[in-house]
């Protein structure tokens, strides 16, 4: 099939398009959609889970309201923008169309977050959120195994399966932030304990939305012998406000 496809590009070569926003004329990311990323960023994040807030900024190294109460057994989440606009309906399709040539994209935009942030220097591997063996048979491909080895090529990291999903979960979408945490806990356990023992350890997914699969995936490497945990996402949900997406089924996989 791959030939047969070369072979069409190579007779009819398609027109170069930004991969977010469809712009044609242009090799990549086009300046418009970067100029649109960059203002999301610089309205400011939470220190430690990384979202938006619903609006105004935050101030540096301030926490959300949900941060100021809740301890996370991550050090601090990142994501590449707000799950909103672009960044929504790239991964849209490349999660669930199929569009896996969006992942170096994708890669790219949070391998350049974790390159700013000085909390991330100290990350020495690079794990993906696995889905179960039968999720990962109906889809043909792990969207967040496919970032890891994006984001780890960028960033110098070694890519470690070192954790794996026992049961399937249902959809955490339309669920509270409790009932999700309830519906993954205990689903993923760890797994090569001695390539990750005593090490900062890089989680990579594809959207943060409540934390739910984040908090349970850290907590499985920390009790694999991890030292400590960053997450690394794709996009991020805010809080509430405009750039809310809170029904999404991002944490299901």
């Amino acid at each position: 099939m791959w030939v047969w496809e070369a072979l069409l590009n190579l007779l009819f070569p398609r027109t170069p398009r930004c991969p977010l926003c469809g712009a044609a004329g242009t090799e990549g990311i086009c300046e418009v959609c970067r100029q649109v990323l960059a203002l999301f960023r610089r309205r400011g994040v939470c220190a430690c889970c990384g979202r938006y807030p619903a609006e105004g900024d935050v101030s540096p190294g301030a926490l959300c309201p949900v941060c100021r109460r809740e301890t996370w057994p991550f050090v601090a989440a990142r994501g590449a923008g707000p799950f909103e606009i672009l960044l929504q309906k790239a991964i849209h399709r490349f999660k669930y169309g199929g569009h896996r040539s969006l992942a170096p994209v994708l890669g790219s935009l949070m391998a350049e977050v974790a390159r700013k942030d000085s909390l991330y220097r100290a990350v020495e591997v690079c794990i993906p959120v696995p889905l179960t063996r039968a999720r990962l048979s109906a889809r043909g491909f792990n969207q967040a195994e496919l970032l890891a080895g994006e984001v780890s090529r960028r960033l110098g990291l070694e890519v470690v399966e070192a954790l794996a999903k026992v049961r399937e979960t249902p959809p955490q979408a339309g669920l509270a932030r409790d009932g999700r945490a309830c519906n993954i806990e205990g689903a993923l356990v760890p797994l090569s304990a001695d390539r990750i023992r005593g090490r900062r350890v890089l989680l990579v997914d594809d959207v943060f939305t409540t934390g739910a699969t984040a908090a349970a995936a850290a907590r499985a490497l920390l009790r694999g012998g991890a030292r400590e945990v960053y997450v690394l996402t794709a996009a991020t949900v805010a809080q509430r406000g405009p750039y809310a997406r809170a029904d999404f089924d991002a944490d299901s996989h």
